[in-house]
Parts: structure tokens; C-alpha cells; sequence
């Protein structure tokens, strides 16, 4: 999203952009959804594939966040997939756990590689590999996805503007999962959307010269 009378162009490399996830013809859900208010962040980058919930016309994305570490009472994360970095009162909750969510209380550069968050958290039963789900401070926990976000959505510097996209939740052809958000989360997506065929291909099978 832009505004007119902007001069210049400027371009920004976010998570797993410029690669197709959707193999052959998709047919998204007849209705699409207008985008949860709690999730209209400025700078907020929804790419295809992002596990969603369409209900009743409101679509909400589920923000899965592989952890990459866990210390006492802590996690670390990479906040690049959405390029929304986890706020002091956001909530956390582990995905396909009935665990409840919790607030955060602290987040600050990983020491080790910047570009990762520690989180300081508490939430218990959580491993490396696990994935969890990253909320606004308004909402109590994370939708239960039922479908696919069909293409991107981005916010670029409007977190006042509204947003619509489209659900998939049936494409026998395929979804590249690797290259999506629901990467994390491949086992809860296939019993939740079964119609939508994921077809793994790990990013290290691209070679480039």
C-alpha cells in the first residue's frame, strides 16, 4: 500500500518473498474476509500461504513463529516472517497446545545474532522447533486456522487502512508448504485444512549458480 503524489521507489527484502507457493490454477474460497482490525499493523507483511481464519467475513492471520531457542523463562524467536516484532503485553501461545496464552513481559536482541528476538515469556512445555502463535495484547488467543491466505497482503506504513484477501481451503495441485508460514505448523494445517495437498520442498533443494 502507498499513497499518490510519492516520489521515488523503494524496495525491502521481507521473509520469503519472490518465490511462488502455489502450484498449478487455485480457486480461492468463493468469499474472502476482510482483515482483523487487531491484526492492521503498520508494516505488517502477510505473505501467501499464511495459515488463516475466515469466519463470518473476518480473516485472521495465525502468526506462527518457529522458537529457536528456550531458556528459563524465555524464547527466542525470528519476528522477520511478518516483519512485526513482538511487543511488551503481546500474547504467545504454543500452537496445537492446550496450553493458554500468556503475556510478554520482555523483548530484546538476541546476543548472539541480532536479527532474532529473546522473549521473555512465561510459557511452559515449549521446545526448539516448536512452533507458537504471536498475538496483539487485545486478543485472548489464536484463531484456529482453517485455510490458506491465497496472495499478500502487505501494510507497508498504513496501520489505520483497511485490508481484504482471499482463503483457500481446497487445491489439489499443491502448495509449496516450505516456502510459507504454515511451514511451522505442517501437521496441524493437514488436519485442519486436508483439502489443500502441501507438497514439501525445503528450501536447500534450490541451487543457484
Amino acid at each position: 500500500m502507498t499513497t499518490f503524489n510519492a516520489y521515488g521507489t523503494s524496495a525491502k527484502e521481507i521473509g520469503k518473498t519472490n518465490k511462488p507457493v502455489w502450484l498449478g490454477v487455485v480457486t480461492p474460497h468463493a468469499v474472502g474476509g476482510v482483515l482483523a482490525e487487531n491484526f492492521r499493523i503498520a508494516g505488517a507483511h502477510y505473505p501467501a500461504g499464511t495459515p488463516v481464519n475466515l469466519t463470518a467475513g473476518i480473516l485472521t492471520p495465525v502468526l506462527t513463529l518457529s522458537v529457536k531457542a528456550v531458556a528459563t523463562g524465555k524464547i527466542t524467536v525470528d519476528p522477520s516472517e511478518f516483519n512485526i516484532a513482538p511487543a511488551v503485553g503481546d500474547k504467545v501461545q504454543a500452537i496445537g497446545e492446550s496450553t493458554t496464552a500468556a503475556a510478554i513481559t520482555a523483548v530484546a536482541p538476541n546476543s548472539a545474532n541480532a536479527d532474532l528476538l529473546d522473549v521473555t515469556v512465561s510459557l511452559t512445555g515449549v521446545s526448539v522447533g516448536d512452533a507458537v502463535a504471536i498475538m496483539p495484547s487485545s486478543e485472548t488467543a489464536y484463531a484456529a486456522p482453517n485455510g490458506y491466505l491465497y496472495n499478500d497482503i502487505y501494510l507497508g506504513d498504513l496501520s489505520e487502512a483497511n485490508a481484504t484477501g482471499a482463503c483457500v481451503d481446497f487445491h489439489g495441485e499443491g502448495l509449496l508448504i516450505d516456502f510459507t508460514p504454515a511451514a511451522a505448523i505442517k501437521a496441524v494445517m493437514k488436519a485442519n485444512v486436508p483439502n489443500v495437498v502441501q507438497v514439501e520442498f525445503p528450501e536447500g533443494a534450490f541451487v543457484t549458480e
